[in-house]
């Protein structure tokens, strides 16, 4: 009896240990993947923008502004061909792609390079969209760097070839505890969701 109790508490144990280490393990491996400097994103690319909080049809939260103001830099840096604006758009009272397009229509981005993704929930309905409803083989995704990693590692077991950008400004390099908090809760759905595929996910265009 006390070598079988032995070995539930070393099982447990290990599983605690392999359970601790899951988001150390995302964040450090994925971060790998983000671009440094701009000038180093090939150009031609497929932009991911994934969307946050919108308070109107042009009022984009502070960390969604940072991203979009990011994703007009790539455009103005001639590195992107498309855009694909992903976010929360089910309601007709509140949608976040209608939002990031009406922004960056006012940055100078023509809107024929844009597409509205309005089922992306969640990260990794984004992910799993760019896959199985727009065949997507590579992209670049921008959003802050807390939230890159886990979404890098969400394309990359979808089999996208995902790369990343950091949202800069502001928001961005002053976000919260608690959006790091959040987010490692987050990582933990995330390995949840690869291996299983998520009921929620939208197939609609």
């Amino acid at each position: 009896m006390n070598r079988i109790l032995k070995i539930v508490m070393i099982l447990t144990i290990c599983i605690f240990i392999l359970f601790l280490l899951i988001p150390v393990f995302i964040y450090y491996r994925y971060r790998t993947y983000v671009y440094k400097d701009i000038s180093s994103v090939p150009e031609g690319e497929t932009l991911i923008v994934f969307g946050a909080a919108a308070y109107g049809p042009d009022a984009p939260s502070a960390p969604l502004k940072d991203r979009l103001d990011m994703a007009a830099q790539l455009y103005t840096e001639r590195k992107v061909k498309k855009i694909i604006l992903s976010g929360d758009g089910s309601s007709d009272y509140y949608n976040e792609p209608l939002t990031m397009f009406n922004t960056l229509i006012k940055l100078g981005i023509p809107e024929d390079i844009m597409i509205q993704d309005k089922y992306g929930l969640r990260t990794y309905d984004t992910c799993y969209r760019a896959k199985n409803i727009y065949k997507l083989e590579r992209v670049v995704l921008v959003s802050q760097g807390y939230h890159l990693p886990r979404a890098i590692f969400s394309c990359h077991f979808l089999g996208i070839d995902a790369s990343g950008v950091y949202a800069v400004g502001d928001f961005s390099s002053d976000y919260s505890r608690w959006n790091i908090i959040r987010e490692i809760g987050a990582m933990y759905n995330a390995v949840l969701d690869v291996l299983i595929i998520h009921p929620s996910v939208n197939e609609t265009e």
